[in-house]
Formats: C-alpha cells, sequence, structure tokens
C-alpha cells in the first residue's frame, strides 16, 4: 500500500508540474506577443506620413571600371560627406568628395 500511495503521488505532481510549465509557456508567448505589438504601434507612431524612413538621393558618380564609395567627414567636420574613388585598372585613379548642399549632392573636392 506505501508504494502504490507513492506512485499516484508522483504522478499527481507530474501533473502538476506540467501544468506549470503550461501556464509558463503560455504567460512567455502572450509576453512576446504584447512586446511585438507594442513595437508595431510605437514604428507607426514615429514614422512620417508618406511612410519613409530616410531621405532617397540619387547621385551621379561618373563611370569607371571599379568604383568605391566612403562615408566620412574628409574636408569639414561639420558636414558628412561621400569620397568615391573611380579606377580604371592600374592606369588612373580618382577620388571626388561630395556634400549634401540643401537638398542636392555637390562635388566639393577632387583629386586626380
Amino acid at each position: 500500500m506505501g508504494l502504490s500511495a507513492q506512485t499516484n503521488s508522483l504522478k499527481i505532481l507530474r501533473v502538476g508540474s506540467r501544468r506549470g510549465i503550461e501556464s509558463v509557456q503560455l504567460v512567455r508567448r502572450v509576453t512576446i506577443a504584447t512586446v511585438w505589438l507594442a513595437v508595431i504601434a510605437f514604428a507607426n507612431a514615429v514614422l512620417p506620413s508618406d511612410g519613409e524612413l530616410f531621405d532617397i538621393f540619387e547621385i551621379n558618380t561618373g563611370s569607371a571600371q571599379h568604383q568605391i564609395v566612403l562615408s566620412g567627414a574628409f574636408t569639414d567636420s561639420g558636414h558628412t560627406e561621400l569620397a568615391v574613388i573611380n579606377s580604371e585598372g592600374n592606369a588612373s585613379r580618382s577620388v571626388t568628395v561630395y556634400r549634401l548642399e540643401g537638398d542636392q549632392w555637390q562635388s566639393v573636392r577632387e583629386w586626380p
């Protein structure tokens, strides 16, 4: 009888702990869903009315066999600039620095 009672109590503990695990998993799922809903609501609140996060610009950098584009502050520490390195194999290389002036990218410095 003692052995049977221990087996029954073990079964009760297993069922109880399984329900505990299931409730923890349910709380975790609800928490994750709530966090995602909050993230989506925040993203919709901060998005501009046109839906664009960034301004889109097109810069004509010319044609070359190889081009490397670097961002930084090369000629003026107060402005963000783009340096475009053009290469025609081993023959010639040139560097052009572009800066955003108003709403246009302008060439501000060139090195042959």
